[in-house]
């Protein structure tokens, strides 16, 4: 796949929109699309990223118009999502640093949610108010989250109580897919021009004190003041330390030498306990931040 992104632009474009197309009925499918300009951008500059981004862009704004459909969303959202692609990808490559690209990336995930409730008085109604509201309701009574016999009462509670927190949701969900396009597009360079180095880049991935520290504040706000803001800012914040959580523990796997089974076994916690292995993983990526697991173990090795 890496050899046909950088064989040429329209070899580049082609493979972005055959996987944008794919993410209508994949939604996942998108992550290799965005991968692809990141790849682009850490290879060739950002010039190079945001021409590709736009020429794509520009084709699915068109065919959103042949299905009689808008195309300024088509070509918006797609935009939007390579512009963030770019600017993390970008970076990523000046710096060489995970730890600045994901605190900065920490930063704006939390201040958006911060600058969303400063804004939006009533987010519950605002979100209650989206026309795609009405199908997350009848998925989550698709999925029994919500059963069909529940009093009328406390289906209202329950879909409120979603609402409240559906900002801080979006955003750690948005963070989550810009940072695995990230580490798809690092993963893809690394095996053209650095074979290997993705994995001890993984391996050592941290995001540092700063970036705990304001988390830890954000965390003990929420604690305390019972804000639905702060609480949503935490939902944003903890999936950025997630993957500092599941970095350490393949870290430490390979510092000590450890079976891969324990590595099966975090990715099975995580596909059948998401919401508390997540947040177990974000704590551990927390604490690490502050801690430095990793490099006390090699220092003992020394």
């Amino acid at each position: 796949m890496a050899k046909f992104i950088m064989a040429g632009p329209l070899q580049a474009v082609g493979f972005i929109l055959l996987f944008s197309i794919l993410s209508l009925f994949l939604p996942l499918m998108g992550l290799l699309g965005n991968a692809a300009v990141g790849l682009i951008t850490l290879r060739m500059g950002w010039r190079r990223g945001l021409l590709i981004a736009m020429i794509s862009s520009a084709v699915l704004g068109g065919l959103s118009l042949l299905l009689q459909m808008n195309p300024f969303v088509g070509f918006g959202f797609s935009m939007l999502t390579w512009l963030s692609v770019i600017l993390l990808a970008t970076l990523l490559g000046n710096s060489v640093s995970w730890s600045k690209t994901l605190t900065v990336l920490l930063a704006i995930t939390v201040g958006a949610v911060l600058l969303f409730h400063l804004q939006v008085s009533d987010p519950v109604a605002f979100w209650q108010n989206q026309p795609l509201w009405m199908q997350f309701v009848e998925v989550a009574k698709s999925m029994q989250v919500m059963p069909a016999e529940m009093p009328a009462s406390e289906q209202q509670q329950l879909m409120d109580n979603a609402a409240s927190i559906l900002s801080g949701s979006i955003a750690g969900a948005v963070s989550g897919l810009l940072i695995l396009s990230l580490l798809i597009a690092r993963h893809w360079q690394a095996m053209l021009y650095n074979p290997g180095g993705f994995s001890a880049e993984w391996r050592e991935l941290q995001l540092g004190k700063p970036a705990a520290l304001l988390m830890i504040a954000v965390i003990t706000l929420a604690l305390f003041s019972q804000q639905i803001t702060a609480i949503n800012m935490v939902f944003a914040g903890l999936t950025v330390f997630l993957f500092q959580g599941i970095a350490l523990v393949h870290g430490l796997v390979a510092l000590l030498q450890q079976h891969k089974a324990w590595l099966i076994g975090m990715y099975i916690l995580l596909f059948l306990m998401p919401a508390h292995g997540g947040i177990l993983l974000a704590a551990f990526g927390i604490i690490d931040s502050l801690a430095g697991f990793r490099s006390q173990i090699k220092a003992r090795k020394r």
